[in-house]
This record gives C-alpha cells, sequence and structure tokens, in this order.
C-alpha cells in the first residue's frame, strides 16, 4: 500500500477566510454542555444562519447548503458526556502513521477554521466486543501536543451488536470527554457536515444533518489557540480506561467540501500536509486515505481491520 502524495495548495479565497470577530447570533445557555457551552441561534427573519453570525468564515459552503436545505436551527443543546475521549494523532513512527487516525492532516500556521461533509456509514465489529469510529474535521491537533485541538463530528459504535450514532463536539485539553449531542440524532445514511473554528478565545461548532433539514452552532468560552494543523479525520477514540478502541468495520466514508482557513481558505490538498494511515501498534495497517479528488476538497477513507 502506497502513501498517495498530496497536490498543490488550491486558493479559493483570499479574504472572509478568518471566524468573524463579533459574531451577531443569539446565545442561550447549555446547562447539559458545561458551564462555558452556549447554543446560538440566528437573528434573520427567515430563521437562516449566516456563517458570520456563528463565527465562521463568511464564505463557509456549510451555512450556504443548510440555507438551499431550509434547515432550521436548534435553540437549544443538550449534552451527555461519554465515557470516551477523541485525541491528537499518537504517531508510531513519522506524522504520515498514527496508531488513532487515518485521514490528512494540513501544516496550518494559526488556523481558524476546518470544514467537511460526509455520508453516516453503518459499521460492524468483530462480533466479540464493541468497536468505535469517529469521523470529524478539527484544528490544532497534530505537530506534538502544543496548542488547542478543536473538533466536532460523527461517530459510529457499535456496543452490544447493535450501532449507536450521534454528533459529538470537543476541545483537548479542556474538556475530559466527549459532549455527546442528545437533540440532534443523525441516521445511517444522513449527509452530514460540520464545521469548527477559533475567534479571541472562544470555538464554535456547526453541525448540519442535510438529510432531517436541521443544524446546531455552539461555542465555548476559555479555549486556547489552536496548534498549527487542520485535520480530516477518522478516528478510534480513546476510551475510558485509556486504551484506544477497536475500530468499527466502516466500509468507506468520502468526505467533500474539506478545507480550512489561516489567513486564506485552502482546500484539504497541501502540499505541507500528510496523507496519514492509522496503524495497529504491531504496524498493520487499520485504515488509510485514498487520493484527492481533482478539485483537492475531497477523498475517500478505507477501513481494513478491527485491531
Amino acid at each position: 500500500m502506497t502513501v498517495v502524495s498530496l497536490i498543490s495548495f488550491v486558493l479559493i479565497a483570499a479574504s472572509g477566510a478568518a471566524a468573524d470577530a463579533h459574531p451577531t447570533a443569539v446565545a442561550h445557555r447549555a446547562p447539559s454542555c458545561g458551564p462555558h457551552v452556549s447554543v446560538l441561534t440566528p437573528t434573520s427573519p427567515d430563521g437562516a444562519m449566516a456563517a458570520s453570525d456563528a463565527g465562521m468564515p463568511k464564505g463557509a459552503a456549510l451555512f450556504a447548503k443548510a440555507a438551499a436545505h431550509h434547515a432550521t436551527w436548534r435553540s437549544a443543546l443538550q449534552c451527555t458526556a461519554m465515557r470516551s475521549r477523541h485525541e491528537r494523532a499518537a504517531a508510531p513512527s513519522a506524522t504520515k502513521y498514527s496508531l488513532n487516525w487515518s485521514g490528512y492532516i494540513a501544516a496550518a500556521t494559526a488556523p481558524t477554521y476546518a470544514q467537511a461533509e460526509w455520508g453516516v456509514p453503518a459499521v460492524t465489529s468483530t462480533g466479540s466486543g464493541p468497536a468505535y469510529s469517529s469521523i470529524w474535521p478539527g484544528i490544532g491537533g497534530a505537530g506534538g501536543t502544543s496548542g488547542t485541538l478543536i473538533q466536532a463530528g460523527t461517530e459510529q459504535d457499535v456496543t452490544g451488536g447493535s450501532q449507536s450514532t450521534f454528533f459529538w463536539i470537543e476541545v483537548v485539553p479542556n474538556d475530559p470527554y466527549e459532549l455527546r449531542i442528545s437533540n440532534l440524532v443523525p441516521a445511517v445514511g444522513d449527509d452530514v457536515a460540520a464545521a469548527v473554528s477559533w475567534n479571541n478565545g472562544t470555538a464554535y461548532f456547526t453541525l448540519c444533518d442535510y438529510t432531517q433539514q436541521s443544524c446546531v452552532t455552539a461555542q465555548q468560552t476559555g479555549v486556547a489557540a489552536p496548534g498549527n494543523s487542520a485535520e480530516w479525520v477518522v478516528e478510534r477514540p480513546t476510551l475510558g480506561s485509556g486504551a484506544v478502541a477497536d475500530l468499527a468495520g466502516f466500509g468507506t466514508v468520502s468526505l467533500s467540501n474539506a478545507y480550512y482557513g489561516a489567513g486564506g481558505t485552502y482546500y484539504a490538498a497541501s502540499a505541507g500536509g500528510e496523507a496519514t494511515v492509522m496503524l495497529n501498534s504491531s504496524g498493520n495497517a487499520l485504515a488509510y486515505p485514498g487520493a484527492f479528488t481533482p478539485a483537492g476538497a475531497g477523498f475517500t477513507d478505507y477501513w481494513l481491520s478491527y485491531n
């Protein structure tokens, strides 16, 4: 198996890439999500959320697609703290191999935004125990342990022989566990998207289920600046025991509209990034990313083994 090489940066916008410093959406407390998390609702008369309302770049494709799907924006956010955690890339040798990540990592100085879209996969386990998988975009998760990792996505787990699927948000190291969203629940096959951004001590998260025509945006205060990377990842989470989970059999998952902001807005394909293969502790591949689409804004990730 060959780790694919990356194509060059594709600059799609030179302005509007930084998150809006003064989001105009209304913040509502979300007590079940912790004292620093609130949900944002739009002020527009038509109920649409503009990207700049939610602390995101003005050109963020997620919000345009949400408007095209006539999505409604949740006015409440309900969370459950799960006993698992999404971690920074754990590399047994070089950055192109990881014990917990499969996907792409782009070197990005002072990243402000990342986004991706995908279809929620059906997953399997070995039959002898649980298996877990998460799909997410994030900023700050690679390049050692400096800086904050801000991430959001879907998790697809198999426990007790049945699949559970949910949206989640997490800030590492602020949050001891992932925050599972319980009032917006995606189904297998749904077209979903996630976006994260950071500005002046506040992290912003947007999750959309286009199939259900429903989205939610949240913010978390007291967050330090993210590390110097952006990433689009399929992960096997770390369990409460500290062990890395078995990787649920997701088959393939295709990520699209994958780009990030760091002074400009760039597609995921990057000359400075790395295609990252997930390995087990014996050096055997568990999952790997395929080549970028011609435009550089998407790729397919392939599952190989549970553990």
